[in-house]
C-alpha cells in the first residue's frame, strides 16, 4: 500500500462512521495494524491504532474465536498503566476489528537502543514500578460478576513496556496473554508463548500452572538487564538459553557493576528466584520494595522526572510523530539510527520447529510437539506478536525507530510450542554468563 493510498484509505463501518488509515504498521499471521483516525457518524475524532482480521481468515472459526477471546480481555483492562481498548467489532465487509488507545511515546527497547550508556537509575525504577503496577492490576483482575479471571501477560520484555513522552508507563501486548473469560482458558494445557530469553522457570519447564508469579519472574529480567546493561538468558542458542533459564540462578549485579547498590541487588534477586514460592507474591510486592528503596535513596521517579527524560533524549522523534500525524500518514520516517548500540543483538533466526527441539534437547526429553506447525498450507501457524507489541499498544513511534534488524531479533526469541514434559531437566553444566548489549 502506498503513502498516496495510506492517506486517503477508508475503513466503512456499519450504521456510519469510518477509519481513516494514515499509516499501515504491520501485518501478523492473524491481523493487520494500522494507526487511524476514529470518525464518528457526529463528526467526532480520535487517533486510534486499529487491529483488524485478515480477510481470509474471517471463516475460519479457530482463529475468529482467538481474535475475539483476545480483544475482549484487551477490552476488560482499564489502568493507567495499561494501554486500553476503545472499540470492538465489524467493519462495513464483515471484517473483525479492535480500536486501541494510540501511545504517543517509545518501548524500551526502542529507547536503549538509540542510548549509548545506561539508563538513569531512576528513570528504570520509575518505569519498572509503573510496569509492575499494571501487570498486578491485570493479575488481580475479575470479570462484572466477580470471578477471577487469572491474566498472566507471558510476554513481558523491554518492547512490551513503554514510556510515554508525558511521562506515564504502559503495559501493552496482551496478545498472548492467559486468561479465563467466560469460562474457558485463552491457551491450551502445555503450550509455551512468548520470548524466550524472558520466560520464567515454570514457562520453560511446565512444571506447574503459571500464575502472576511469572509475569514478575520476567519484570526481574528487565530490572536485572537495564541496570547491568547486559543480558541475562540471551545465549547464542536456544537451547543454551533455556538450560540457563532452568537450570542456572541469576548472578548477582554486583559481580558484574561496581557499586551497585546492595537493596536493589536484593530486590533483583528475589524477584528472579527460580522457586516461585521464595519469589515475590505479587507484583505489587515488587514495586512496593523498589519504591521503598526509591525514597531511601531520595530519587526522583515521578512522571515529571520521566517526562524530562523522554524530552531531552527525544524531542527529534515526538516532532518526527508530530510530523507524520499532521501529513496525513504519507511523510516517510526518518533514517533509524544504525550506528546505535542493540540492547538486543541479532541472532539467527529459529522456526518453531527448531524452537521445540531446543526446549526439548535443553530438557533432555523427547521432541515436544509444535502446536499447529507441522503442516503451514493446511494449518497456518498461530501468531504470537513478533516485535508488534509496541504497535498493538499504538506507538507509531516504533515504527520510526526501530527497523528490520529489530523485527528479526525478535522473531528469533519468540516462540509457541508444546512444553515438554514437567519432570524433564537438564544434565549439562553450564555457567551462567551474560552477553554485553
Amino acid at each position: 500500500m502506498s503513502a498516496a493510498d495510506l492517506a486517503s484509505d477508508r475503513i466503512e463501518l456499519p450504521g456510519g462512521g469510518h477509519f481513516e488509515v494514515l499509516q499501515k504498521l504491520a501485518t501478523g499471521g492473524m491481523a493487520q495494524i494500522y494507526l487511524a483516525r476514529k470518525a464518528t457518524a457526529a463528526g467526532l475524532e480520535r487517533l486510534v491504532v486499529l487491529k483488524r482480521i485478515l480477510p481470509h481468515l474471517t471463516e475460519d472459526q479457530r482463529f475468529v474465536e482467538m481474535f475475539t477471546h483476545e480483544a475482549k480481555l484487551a477490552a476488560l483492562l482499564v489502568h493507567p498503566n495499561v494501554a486500553q481498548v476503545y472499540d470492538m467489532g465489524k467493519d462495513a465487509g464483515g471484517n473483525l476489528y479492535y480500536a486501541m488507545e494510540y501511545v504517543e511515546g517509545l518501548d524500551l527497547r526502542a529507547i536503549v537502543r538509540k542510548r549509548s550508556r545506561p539508563l538513569p537509575l531512576d528513570v528504570v525504577l520509575a518505569t519498572i514500578c509503573g510496569a509492575a503496577a499494571g501487570l498486578h492490576y491485570a493479575h488481580t483482575l475479575r470479570d462484572a460478576r466477580g470471578n477471577p479471571l487469572n491474566v498472566v501477560h507471558r510476554d513481558v520484555t523491554p518492547s512490551n513496556i513503554m514510556i510515554t513522552f508525558d511521562g506515564g508507563v504502559k503495559v501493552v501486548d496482551f496478545g498472548v496473554a492467559k486468561a479465563a473469560i467466560e469460562g474457558r482458558e485463552s491457551t491450551a494445557v502445555g503450550v509455551l508463548k512468548g520470548k524466550v530469553p524472558y520466560m520464567s522457570p515454570e514457562q520453560i519447564t511446565a512444571s506447574s500452572e503459571i500464575d502472576g508469579r511469572s509475569d514478575v519472574f520476567s519484570l526481574g529480567i528487565c530490572l536485572w538487564e537495564l541496570t547491568t546493561h547486559r543480558r541475562l538468558f540471551r545465549r547464542e542458542s536456544q537451547i543454551e538459553s533455556i538450560r540457563a533459564i532452568a537450570d542456572h540462578d541469576a548472578p548477582a549485579p554486583s559481580s558484574l557493576v561496581e557499586d551497585y547498590p546492595e537493596e536493589l541487588e536484593r530486590i533483583v534477586l528475589k524477584a528472579l528466584t527460580r522457586d516461585r514460592d521464595a519469589r515475590y507474591a505479587s507484583a505489587r510486592e515488587m514495586q512496593a520494595e523498589l519504591e521503598s528503596f526509591a525514597v531511601a535513596q531520595r530519587m526522583n521517579c515521578s512522571p515529571t522526572r520521566l517526562a524530562s527524560f523522554m524530552d531531552e533524549w527525544f524531542s527529534t522523534q515526538r516532532e518526527a510523530i508530530a510530523e507524520l500525524l499532521t501529513a496525513g500518514g504519507s511523510a516517510p520516517p526518518p533514517a533509524s539510527d544504525s550506528s546505535a548500540p542493540s540492547f538486543s543483538e541479532v541472532v539467527t533466526t529459529a522456526t518453531p520447529t527448531s524452537v521445540s527441539e531446543s526446549i526439548s534437547s535443553a530438557l533432555s526429553v523427547k521432541p515436544a510437539k509444535v502446536a499447529l506447525a507441522e503442516d503451514r498450507e493446511r494449518r497456518p501457524l498461530l501468531p504470537i506478536a513478533l516485535g508488534v507489541g509496541v504497535l498493538l499498544a499504538g506507538a507509531v513511534s516504533f515504527a520510526v525507530l526501530s527497523g528490520d534488524e529489530a523485527d528479526a531479533d525478535e522473531a528469533s526469541e519468540s516462540s509457541e510450542v508444546a512444553a515438554p514434559d514437567a519432570s524433564a531437566s537438564a544434565s549439562e553444566d553450564e555457567s551462567p554468563e551474560v552477553d554485553s548489549p
